[in-house]
């Protein structure tokens, strides 16, 4: 019943002091909603603006808005955040710009939200996961390197690609084909496991690092090598990965509220490091070498390094604003609230 009451808290905006970057927090704010619970039309919301932002670029690598976010993550330097500090807010800034690139289309997209994946509901149905049945594509096809273009997902690879992994019929680089692999063995989180992790870290650095090395349940996808890690890990290519990401960052949400560190004012965090606390485990991190030492600070000041194309794009936001933990802290500020009246299903799975 405990989380039954925190959740409840979270829909409305809290008063806290700090600029609004984009002037949208109260008249556009970014409504983010349970992708099982969509109608198929508010799904095809988020399909279709990503189609229309792909088609702009009409396969060139070099002036796609999607490909440039999702070479980010793709990026040598990505492994390092993955183990740190400000591995929720790196990633929950990548999700924000898609979801302001579908916006920029204007019109019915002007305010959008993107939509979470609670993938807690995939627990135990792993080999059939539910939202390869919601328009977003399925498995790969296994006699041809796994491509989900026109097998499991009506669009073709010049309507969607992928700059990787370009081993299947008709691929030629740059424009390949999507790929998914669905995993044998492979364990969703329940949403009491998650629950109980919200409610047994109340400390930052046990959260952080609790949540960054649990779950990943995009991997879900990855039973092939050439999807795995040392080859180009493309999970940021894949639509599902950003909607996984808004759980993320509900998730994120929930903690800030249960413990009301998003009652902090964000020039006083430095005084509450339960609410966030610096570091970084990874080897570059431990023995600094490869990276420029402005790279690897995780405080709430130092500027987050994003690497691929993106910050190379005027109309990325990293292009002419430097990004901090301490910027990016409170989600309100950026115009990001979660609609919790439409995820009954993981509320009630907390009594």
């Amino acid at each position: 019943m405990k989380m039954m009451l925190l959740f409840a808290s979270i829909i409305t905006f809290k008063s806290i002091s700090g600029e609004d970057p984009l002037g949208e927090a109260t008249d556009c704010p970014r409504i983010r909603r349970p992708w099982h619970e969509l109608t198929q039309s508010e799904r095809d919301l988020y399909i279709n603006g990503l189609m229309a932002v792909r088609a702009k670029s009409s396969g060139d690598q070099d002036i796609d808005e999607f490909i440039a976010i999702a070479s980010v993550h793709e990026d040598e330097f990505a492994p390092v955040t993955h183990k740190a500090s400000n591995y929720l807010y790196w990633h929950g800034y990548l999700t924000w710009e898609l979801e302001n690139r579908i916006r920029a289309l204007g019109g019915e997209y002007s305010c959008f939200g993107m939509p979470y994946w609670d993938f807690t509901i995939e627990a135990g149905r792993e080999q059939t996961p539910s939202i390869f049945s919601t328009g977003l594509g399925g498995n790969g096809d296994a006699d041809n390197y796994y491509t989900v273009n026109e097998y499991s997902w009506p669009y073709t690879t010049e309507e969607f690609w992928v700059p990787f992994n370009c081993f299947a019929q008709n691929d030629n680089y740059p424009v390949c084909s999507l790929k998914r692999a669905l995993r044998d063995n492979f364990d969703m989180p329940t949403a009491q496991e998650i629950g109980r992790g919200i409610i047994n870290n109340p400390d930052f650095t046990q959260f952080a690092k609790w949540y960054a090395t649990g779950y990943n349940p995009v991997h879900l996808f990855t039973n092939v090598d050439f999807l795995q890690s040392p080859n180009p890990v493309t999970t940021s290519y894949d639509p599902i990965w950003y909607l996984f990401h808004s759980m993320v960052q509900y998730h994120q949400a929930i903690w800030t509220d249960c413990y009301d560190y998003d009652e902090i004012d964000p020039a006083d965090l430095d005084n509450h490091p339960s609410a966030y606390k610096p570091y970084c485990v990874h080897g570059s991190c431990i023995h600094p070498s490869k990276f420029p030492t402005e790279w690897m600070g995780m405080g709430l000041d130092d500027v987050m390094h994003f690497g691929g194309t993106l910050q190379d794009k005027e109309w990325s936001y990293i292009h002419d604003n430097p990004l901090t933990v301490r910027e990016l802290y409170h989600l309100p500020r950026w115009g990001i609230v979660y609609d919790l009246e439409k995820n009954k299903d993981f509320i009630k799975n907390q009594d």
